[in-house]
């Protein structure tokens, strides 16, 4: 017990370090703040979900002694919460008949599966994107006032984009402005939806490598969602067509929940091209359009991710069935 609160603790200060590297505002500090729930993923994965506690508790302890209590608060939700709750999930299992096999099951018992995991960090990223809506507004014009302020100021200060962007005032500026006030809530959810995942990822490759995991990890291809998950866009674009707070919200769940459905579309594509000679070239294609066209090619693996859900044989909804519930895959 004395070595997981040990571990955990440096887990933790080793996230507040990454985290506090955003106040350089480079491109490095921003990869390390995303970078900065993983030494407590890696803790969460490897001792447990009380060790991935301490260390997010430590973190926030750090924070709030070197900046005060706001950003202490800020780095609990934003950084620590995630990898308790992931780690939680991933410790729970059921036993299964045996001979039954699939890509998260061992010692007879089925461990809860990764795409379920997947949907618990998009339903977070879209809360914490609302919990600040509701801090900086709580209504909708008053929240879209507070990111024009923040934003036109740090504009007009940065020296790093004075010769970027147009002048202060300008119609110009205005509209952009605009623009990032527009698209800052769903962005913001999407970027700490794939950081999150891609923290996830990392750490329980981590924890395998080193003998350290508490449970089997089924590879990236093997990613899967409950047909029931399809509903969630369907019920989210109900939300978004409303006005005020609540679309801005519903704006929001709309896009993570596309991002999280591209990447069980993006695993279809590693899963079908498993064997092939030209499975390199192929994902080195895809990964290439993705990174050019962004949005364009991200909505076209979320329609493969939804047409996969929708097509899954799963007998319980959530993903018992050996394989996880996925088609066959012929090599």
């Amino acid at each position: 017990m004395q070595n997981a609160i040990l571990i955990g603790i440096g887990a933790g200060l080793a996230s507040a370090a990454l985290y506090s590297t955003v106040v350089s505002y480079s491109l490095l500090a921003f990869i390390l703040l995303y970078l900065a729930p993983l030494p407590l993923f890696i803790a969460g994965f490897g001792w447990g979900a009380v060790t991935a506690g301490i260390g997010a508790i430590a973190g926030s302890l750090a924070i709030m002694i070197a900046t005060g209590f706001k950003p202490g608060l800020l780095f609990f939700l934003s950084v620590g919460l995630s990898p308790i709750l992931i780690s939680h999930l991933a410790q729970l299992s059921r036993p299964v008949p045996p001979g039954t096999t699939g890509p998260a099951i061992a010692s007879d018992r089925e461990y809860y599966p990764e795409g379920r995991m997947v949907l618990w960090l998009a339903a977070m990223a879209g809360l914490l994107v609302t919990v600040t809506v509701l801090i900086l507004g709580p209504d909708a014009e008053s929240f879209r006032a507070a990111m024009r302020d923040m934003l036109s100021r740090s504009m007009t200060v940065n020296p790093a984009l004075q010769n970027d962007l147009p002048q202060a005032n300008t119609e110009e500026l205005k509209a952009l402005i605009e623009i990032f006030v527009r698209l800052m809530p769903p962005v913001s959810g999407v970027l700490w939806l794939l950081a999150a995942f891609v923290n996830v990822l990392l750490a329980a490759k981590i924890v395998t490598a080193s003998n350290r995991a508490l449970r089997p990890w089924a590879p990236f291809h093997a990613l899967s969602f409950p047909r029931s998950a399809v509903y969630g866009p369907l019920a989210a674009m109900v939300l978004a067509i409303l006005p005020g707070t609540v679309g801005i919200v519903g704006e929001t769940y709309v896009a993570v929940l596309l991002a999280a459905f591209a990447l069980v579309g993006l695993a279809s594509i590693h899963r079908r091209t498993l064997g092939l000679d030209s499975q390199p070239l192929i994902l080195g294609a895809v990964y290439g359009v993705l990174l050019i066209f962004n949005w364009i090619v991200v909505l076209a693996l979320s329609g493969i991710g939804i047409t996969q859900t929708m097509a899954r044989r799963d007998t319980d909804n959530g993903g018992s069935a050996p394989n996880g519930g996925l088609p066959p895959v012929s090599s």
